[in-house]
């Protein structure tokens, strides 16, 4: 009778639990002129794209005609919309096509439905990366006038602003370290620019984060900067460089080609076999505990759908239809530190504990 009763509960919460896990990956604001019909599609159109890069994790995705041309049709996978107007700083103001001095904007905040996004980038063979994603430890040096300084997680300045504002376009959870008393113990700005980084791999370990982004970013004459990235992920690197007059172009660069390699490396593609799997998970000792877990399988990328077998005591028996196979999604399960693998004892199933 209690787990009829659970059952029964549970059926009542799922969809609220699939409902948050995509709600921000899916919503984008723009700024637009005014609340008439053709700025209101031009801006869905915009939010439509910032989208389909945020959940396919390709930040050239738009540079496929047929997926640009899509972007006609916007409205069509509109869920809601709303307006907002926001103050603009006064250091940002200025004056308007009439000459006014512009002290607030419009903002149009667009959610679009999940469902018709994911067929419509399968359509096109793109992936869809789910909301379970590496978060990515951000060491970032930067010199200027004969110093150099990390940027720590209470830096209010440009790049930390930059570097928040392109991972939310992305859509990739991103930290920056304290800087606190143990940190700088560990890792020094000699280390950072001489490209040595077995001690910030090793400062990087309390933040038990999934992959670390180094950057160093210094001037080469009075208007031409330089930025030099690594990202270390699973004992795996990827470096690049780049160099311009735009500082925060330089800044992002390291937020999005960390997006597209990660996305690469994690995301699951429309053409990969679908199927099913078996999953047991112990630790599940409450409706809380099960609620946080059908979030943590619904964020998944690949997991297309999440039905339970049986319950018994703390433990739930789930079959997963699942695209890219087993070893995609034992990959993708490491990455949440949400489930804990333990000893396989049926080759049917994967066996986890839900961690507290």
């Amino acid at each position: 009778m209690r787990y009829a009763y659970l059952f029964a509960l549970l059926v009542l919460l799922t969809p609220m639990a699939a409902s948050a896990v995509t709600e921000r990956l899916y919503q984008a604001e723009v700024e637009v002129p005014d609340q008439r019909a053709q700025a209101r599609a031009d801006g869905m159109a915009e939010a439509m794209g910032r989208v389909l890069v945020k959940v396919s994790g390709a930040g050239r995705i738009l540079e496929d005609l047929n997926m640009h041309a899509s972007l006609q049709g916007a409205s069509r996978y509109v869920q809601r919309f709303q307006y907002r107007t926001d103050p603009i700083p006064l250091a940002q103001q200025r004056p308007n096509l009439e000459g006014r001095l512009q002290t607030s904007r419009l903002m149009l905040d667009v959610s679009f439905e999940p469902r018709g996004i994911d067929q419509l980038l399968r359509q096109h063979g793109y992936a869809v990366w789910g909301q379970v994603r590496p978060e990515v430890l951000v060491w970032m040096g930067v010199e200027q006038e004969g110093s150099r300084l990390l940027v720590g997680a209470d830096d209010a300045g440009l790049v930390r602003q930059v570097l928040d504002r392109s991972a939310r376009q992305r859509a990739l959870p991103i930290r920056l370290p304290l800087l606190d008393l143990e940190d700088r113990r560990q890792v020094q700005l000699a280390d950072l620019w001489g490209g040595f980084y077995d001690e910030i791999q090793q400062a990087s370990q309390r933040y038990q984060t999934q992959a670390t982004l180094i950057g160093r970013l210094q001037p080469l004459s009075a208007q031409q900067w330089e930025v030099q990235w690594t990202l270390l992920q699973g004992g795996e690197s990827r470096r690049w460089q780049m160099r311009s007059e735009d500082v925060s172009a330089l800044i992002a660069y390291g937020v999005e080609e960390s997006a597209d390699w990660l996305a690469n490396r994690f995301a699951k593609f429309a053409q990969d076999s679908e199927g099913e799997l078996g999953l047991k998970v112990t630790g599940v000792a409450d409706l809380y505990a099960y609620r946080r877990l059908l979030d943590h399988l619904s964020g998944i990328s690949g997991v297309q759908a999440v039905r339970v077998e049986t319950l018994d005591g703390d433990s739930v028996q789930l079959r997963l239809r699942v695209d890219g196979g087993r070893d995609a999604l034992m990959r993708t399960i490491a990455l949440g530190q949400r489930l804990e693998r333990i000893e396989q004892l049926d080759p049917n199933y994967l066996y986890y504990r839900l961690r507290p």
